[in-house]
């Protein structure tokens, strides 16, 4: 079975975006696909038209081949009054309205597989931004306790003996929480983008720690 120049390339236009979906998108992304989309809706319209127009060419050289035929005495021996040339336009009319049905219907199969992965980058790039925004609003929570992190320490410099180790203690038990915090923001941008909200239990637990040294 021969493969058509454009199923070849929108099988290598195909392969790019679905690759891309295996890690973050951007709004180029989502462009570039839903580009693809628009090119192969123009690809299946000229399809369409050119098959059409093939069909059209060969009912008129059906058309042309019976006028002929009519002409007097122009071969009326064949059966049913078919010249060969008619048995030929006939053939090629079928031939053209199959190739017409199967390069279209081709055409719609690539069109729907483009859409298809259109809408995936953009559920991804949706996915995307929700992470981000998430991600963004928990390092602002880290920063703002960083700040805390430094006052304590502040308020230390001129403590001694029981005091000094009471605050030293208060200390390291915030730097573990924020540690805890920032390795489950970690797991957040490491995760796949499509199921990154699976963590935010775990990052709400290490979240809500800090939330009690902040209030």
């Amino acid at each position: 079975m021969k493969l058509k120049l454009t199923t070849l390339l929108v099988l290598t236009v195909t392969s790019g975006v679905l690759a891309s979906v295996g890690c973050d998108v951007t709004e180029r992304d989502l462009t570039a696909a839903r580009d693809d989309v628009a090119e192969q809706q123009r690809e299946t319209a000229e399809v369409q038209k050119a098959g059409q127009e093939n069909i059209r060419e060969k009912q008129q050289e059906l058309a042309d081949a019976r006028h002929q035929a009519n002409r007097p005495n122009y071969d009326q021996n064949r059966p049913n009054g078919d010249t060969a040339n008619i048995v030929d336009a006939k053939q090629e009319l079928a031939e053209a309205k199959r190739d017409a049905a199967e390069n279209t219907a081709e055409e719609q199969r690539e069109t729907a597989v483009a859409k298809m992965d259109a809408n995936k980058v953009a559920e991804k790039l949706e996915a995307t931004k929700a992470r981000d925004a998430f991600v963004a609003g928990l390092e602002k929570k880290l920063d703002v306790y960083d700040q805390k992190i430094e006052a304590k320490k502040a308020s230390a410099s001129n403590l001694t003996g029981a005091e000094l180790k009471a605050v030293e203690t208060a200390i390291e038990a915030m730097r573990v929480k924020r540690e805890a915090l920032s390795d489950a923001i970690s797991n957040v941008k490491n995760a796949d983008v499509m199921t990154w909200e699976s963590l935010k239990m775990t990052v709400k637990l290490a979240s809500d720690q800090i939330d009690g040294d902040l209030n």
